[in-house]
């Protein structure tokens, strides 16, 4: 299955900030300009990891894979990155019915079902440790007892 997921571009995992003006004109705020923005930040104060852009913010930007086309995000910080995912999906039904007569006229059957149903999502980004996926066993047991009470009713005893 093909997945398109929006990722930040190199500029932004650089600490390069790329702002559209209401005038229309583009600028860009690098490290240096977003560190000047906040003059009073010290490292033992407001700001326990200096001025400027967040060293955490950009090792999370960059955990990211690079772009590889322009279908999501604003084509200035933000892409799309497209990739084949696997989403296999399983559907196992187990059937199993036991017939059994106690005697000429008393009948029993025991039917059991077992669905083994397990799906793969498609993944978040080709992270190989990363796979979701949801198992479902559904669970059914009938059992069904019947034969004559007298020779005008006939006793049938059902459960599941």
């Amino acid at each position: 299955m093909q997945v398109t997921r929006e990722v930040p571009t190199a500029a932004l995992r650089a600490g390069f900030v790329n702002l559209q003006h209401c005038d229309g004109h583009a600028a860009i705020w690098t490290p240096a300009d977003i560190a000047s923005m906040d003059p009073n930040c010290t490292a033992n104060g407001t700001c326990p990891d200096g001025a400027g852009v967040n060293p955490n913010a950009l090792g999370y930007l960059n955990q990211f894979p690079l772009p590889n086309g322009s279908l999501l995000g604003d084509g200035v910080n933000f892409g799309s990155f497209s990739f084949s995912s696997p989403s296999p999906i399983k559907l196992n039904t187990y059937i199993a019915k036991l017939d059994y007569n106690l005697s000429s006229k008393q009948r029993l059957f025991v039917r059991g079902n077992l669905q083994n149903d397990n799906s793969v999502d498609v993944r978040q980004y080709p992270i190989p440790h990363q796979i979701p996926s949801a198992l479902t066993i559904p669970r059914a047991l009938r059992l069904d007892m019947s034969g004559p009470y007298r020779i005008s009713v006939v006793n049938n005893l059902r459960y599941g």
